[in-house]
């Protein structure tokens, strides 16, 4: 249930349903007083969430900040990825990769650079359309075909959510006092990742990837073109700020 109610809170927190919802109102509405409302609200939420300066400001509070690739010096026991990198094409048994897919590519870096022993994926799907699909074992067959060691690359494949995917990691290769874990996710993820690995009883170090709010760039399409990926963008970060909000309440975090 909780799973199913997040995905509906994910298409009402979505800006660009709340300009199109306005635009219909402005149509259908009798009063001129109200439709010119409903129709300068429809176009500022439009100007605001497509402005990929604005985007990056707010995604620069919630972030958390990234670490030199350098600063490792002893290598970790695991690299835990979380997942959200793919969707899978059955027909043509084919990967196709998203923009989160920097996490792994992060931790193959780190793998091949020798600052982390093992690669943890953690997901299976979080998807109402294809609740089947097993994206850690899908990335694990992926990565083992193009040269890493099987026996380096463990696959969790159950998680629906951040916290299963916590919760699930822990079963798979239990916590030890000995170990160091170092959590790969992407910048926007991160902060409820880090709360949801700890609370399961991991003492990670976040290594973030995909960042959205690099240095702040002063050019004049990023500060006053509307850019698509921009209200994308705000997806991300709602989606995130909502879920953190509701894994504090459900007692995830």
């Amino acid at each position: 249930m909780f799973f199913i109610i997040s995905k509906v809170l994910d298409f009402l927190i979505t800006p660009i349903i709340w300009s199109i919802a306005l635009f219909i109102f402005a149509i259908i509405l009798k009063a001129p007083k109200r439709k010119k409302i409903a129709l300068v609200s429809a176009l500022s939420i439009l100007l605001f969430f497509s402005n990929s300066f604005i985007l990056d400001e707010f995604m620069r509070l919630w972030e958390i900040k990234a670490i030199e690739k350098e600063s490792i010096i002893k290598p970790y026991d695991y690299g835990i990825v979380l997942g959200g990198m793919i969707t899978f094409d059955s027909k043509f048994d084919r990967i196709n990769f998203v923009r989160s897919l920097d996490r792994i590519m992060q931790a193959a870096i780190l793998y091949k650079e020798g600052k982390i022993k093992k690669i943890v994926i953690t997901s299976g799907s979080g998807s109402l359309k294809e609740p089947k699909m097993q994206e850690a074992a899908i990335l694990k067959d992926y990565f083992v075909k193009i040269g890493f060691p099987d026996e380096d690359i463990i696959a969790e494949s159950n998680s629906k959510n951040t916290y299963e995917n916590a919760i699930n990691t822990a079963k798979l290769i239990g916590i030890r006092k000995e170990s160091t874990y170092l959590l790969i996710t992407s910048a926007s993820h991160m902060r409820r990742s880090l709360a949801c690995f700890r609370k399961a009883g991991f003492k990670v170090v976040p290594y973030v990837a995909d960042r959205y709010a690099g240095p702040r760039k002063f050019y004049f399409d990023h500060l006053l073109i509307p850019n698509a990926e921009a209200l994308q963008g705000w997806n991300v970060l709602l989606h995130e700020c909502v879920g953190y909000v509701s894994y504090k309440l459900a007692g995830y975090l």
